[in-house]
């Protein structure tokens, strides 16, 4: 990497202020004002490349700028968004609290002022199918209780069939055995 070279004025960044006979007292500390003389020069310094597109050269106040724009926007966006995601929270925590009321096709409020639980109930009480047969509520038993007894009764089929074949492949050697032996003319 080159070496930078660079000038700084620093007195020329130095505040300050005069009395009557024209002596000078700053404003800024000495560490402030070459500080600032260095950020002041270094943002001022032209770049030949710019990484992102070669060959063309940038202001080195500009992409800080830039830079700078960039991220004060996502801070901004990002606390906005979550603000506004506590107000909402907070919002429908105090209707689910309180409860709501149903309206008309015109925002009238009628009927009575509903509740979380109340809601609840209709859902699971509502019926599923266009028959009317179940509620949801039974229906979510019925296909728990069927798992629950498929996964029994697998269990219970495959134990069966693993005793079945063994029962039948002893038959099955028993009789060949005795077929060879009664073929082969041996005692069996």
């Amino acid at each position: 990497m080159g070496k930078l070279k660079v000038e700084l004025d620093v007195f020329s960044n130095m505040d300050a202020t005069y009395d009557e006979e024209g002596n000078v007292y700053p404003t800024k500390s000495l560490e402030d004002a070459i500080v600032h003389a260095a950020a002041n020069k270094l943002l001022s310094l032209d770049v030949p490349n710019d990484p992102e597109d070669p060959g063309k050269g940038y202001h080195r106040a500009d992409k800080l700028r830039a830079v700078l724009t960039e991220k004060i926007e996502e801070a901004v966006h990002e606390r906005v968004a979550s603000f506004t995601f506590e107000q909402v929270e907070a919002e429908v925590r105090q209707v689910i609290e309180e409860g709501w009321q149903k309206t008309d096709d015109y925002g009238t409020p009628k009927g009575e002022t509903l509740t979380l639980k109340h809601r609840v109930s209709e859902i699971l009480n509502a019926r599923t199918d266009s028959y009317q047969r179940e509620t949801r509520i039974e229906k979510m038993a019925r296909e728990a209780i069927e798992k629950a007894l498929d996964k029994v009764f697998k269990d219970e089929i495959e134990k069966a069939r693993v005793a079945f074949r063994a029962q039948i492949d002893g038959v099955l050697q028993a009789k060949l055995r005795e077929s060879l032996a009664t073929s082969l003319g041996l005692h069996a």
